[in-house]
């Protein structure tokens, strides 16, 4: 029994040796390919294809969308919009600057919405509209003035807007959108044709520094400058003011005011510098990226010097009197 018992083992042995070695194809068992991902098309490779080559173009189109239309903090996608009508509602305003910037040349539709929110404020007098990027909101001040039932709106940065070192481009409203809503002729016309442009922004602005904390506002450095600019006989014949904008930081120590040209603001910068105002004397400069002229158009200014020394006592009366606000 135990011969016979090691013999029976021999030969399964002798079996179980024989499948293993036997190198038939037919009998090896065939490996699964390894998917490495990318050419991995499941059971339906033209489906797969498809979506492949969609995200492709998604990617593209987002790899070519325009520096400008980049968001930016809120303060610098926010426009103040005052003198509303009274029976204007936060839908009407968001409706009506979607449509403005959405028609001008160069709207990026696949950006999304061009305003995100629109908040009215100040019992109905004025309101914020929030824009999805810097590029659409500098475009909608081009509307500054454009005509909602019967009132002109005041189209302005808020407080807090602090100006970018390098200009942001805007886009294009259409001649046919701006003669729609009587702009031609008006606030922006006259802008254009006197060269009051974003790329001439840093020749006409000046920085006001050392300001007293708390107690300088917009409105009165714009007052402040504004009435000794009128009385300049360049301005007889402008149809627009001497000043278009004063921002003051929101530390308050520091502001910023753009003028109409840069004739006006070479001449505050040498009238107002070291003005008193509410106790301080202000530190008046070029801001930074300002451009200095050829030398030949300095030399036309030189007019200038009789109006501004008689304006001098003009400038202390308003520092000494403004001080002791």
């Amino acid at each position: 029994r135990e011969g016979s018992g090691g013999g029976g083992g021999g030969e399964r042995d002798r079996d179980r040796d024989r499948r293993y070695d036997d190198g038939s194809p037919s009998r090896e068992r065939p490996r699964a390919k390894k998917k490495r991902g990318w050419d991995d098309m499941g059971d339906n490779p033209q489906e797969a294809a498809a979506m492949l080559l969609q995200q492709q173009q998604q990617f593209a189109s987002m790899a070519t969308m325009p520096h400008n239309a980049v968001g930016g903090s809120k303060k610098q996608r926010e426009l103040y919009i005052g003198n509303l009508p009274p029976t204007a509602n936060e839908g009407m305003i968001k409706e009506l600057f979607c449509n403005l910037v959405a028609a001008c040349e160069g709207f990026v539709p696949m950006g999304g919405p061009p305003v995100l929110n629109a908040q009215i404020a100040g019992g109905g007098q004025f309101a914020f509209v929030e824009f999805r990027d810097e590029q659409l909101c500098e475009t909608a001040m081009q509307f500054n003035g454009i005509d909602l039932q019967g009132r002109q709106l005041k189209i302005g940065h808020p407080n807090g807007y602090i100006p970018p070192m390098t200009p942001v481009q805007q886009l294009k409203p259409p001649k046919a959108l701006l003669e729609r809503f009587g702009l031609t002729g008006g606030i922006v016309g006259d802008r254009v044709a006197a060269g009051v442009t974003q790329d001439t922004k840093k020749q006409r602005e000046l920085y006001i520094g050392n300001l007293a904390v708390g107690a300088v506002t917009p409105v009165m450095l714009k007052e402040l400058f504004t009435v000794p600019l009128s009385t300049l006989p360049e301005q007889a014949a402008s149809q627009l003011p001497p000043v278009l904008e004063a921002r003051v930081d929101p530390n308050g120590k520091f502001a910023f005011i753009e003028f109409a040209s840069e004739e006006l603001c070479t001449t505050a910068l040498n009238l107002f510098n070291g003005m008193e105002l509410c106790g301080r004397e202000m530190k008046i400069a070029r801001p930074a990226g300002y451009v200095p002229p050829p030398a030949g158009a300095a030399a036309g200014m030189g007019g200038m010097g009789g109006m501004m020394g008689g304006m001098g006592g003009m400038g202390g009366m308003m520092g000494g009197g403004m001080g002791g606000m």
